[in-house]
């Protein structure tokens, strides 16, 4: 594990340690040409929040996961009430694709998982590049929120911007995308939703 140092994290994120992935996952079956996974985006950070000041950025996420962790929603609910699930640390970025949510409760604490696409602005569309498989966790004694990132694939989305859909209206195209990624099989994304929220269940949280 390694100090965090990190551009999403705000200036005064709680100290951290994060654990980087690099993948091998081609994209082959996908699109024919091959792609790797930027071990970047495949991080887990553990953030310490023993000494959280009332001020600091990540209280107003920590309510927000406590409040989505007493009611657990599901998607159709948050989409319904138009409600963008935690994203510590943040991104300057809304969720184009918000789908998928579960929630897992562990030895070690509990926490959301969610299908995520960050996007600036519209005529966006769900593509492999982009997205990722998101948790947003507490644990039990309330010292540390974990935050996981990690990038999955799915058959049915295009590779990149390159094979976007041609449609009149891109932005109704994403959101019937969006509609239908939750109706898809944990199984069936590269690597399996399971495989994800199995890592996660692993983990180990001490001193």
């Amino acid at each position: 594990m390694d100090s965090g140092s990190s551009p999403e994290a705000p200036q005064d994120s709680p100290p951290y340690r994060q654990v980087l992935f690099e993948s091998s996952l081609s994209y082959a079956d996908l699109s024919g040409a091959e792609r790797r996974i930027d071990g970047v985006d495949n991080v887990i950070r553990i953030f310490d929040l023993s000494n959280v000041v009332p001020e600091q950025t990540i209280n107003g996420y920590l309510s927000r996961l406590r409040r989505i962790m007493s009611a657990r929603p599901g998607s159709l609910e948050l989409r319904r009430r138009q409600e963008t699930l935690p994203d510590y640390p943040p991104r300057n970025a809304g969720h184009l694709v918000q789908a998928k949510v579960s929630y897992g409760d562990y030895d070690w604490g509990s926490g959301i998982f969610y299908l995520v696409q960050f996007t600036q602005g519209r005529g966006n569309y769900p593509n492999n590049s982009e997205l990722g498989y998101l948790f947003q966790g507490l644990s039990k004694d309330g010292r540390f929120y974990v935050s996981a990132d990690i990038r999955v694939a799915h058959p049915m989305l295009p590779l990149d911007s390159s094979e976007f859909p041609s449609v009149d209206s891109i932005d109704d195209a994403a959101m019937q995308m969006d509609l239908s990624l939750d109706g898809q099989k944990d199984s069936s994304f590269i690597p399996s939703l399971g495989e994800v929220r199995s890592l996660i269940s692993g983990i180990k949280l001490g001193e």
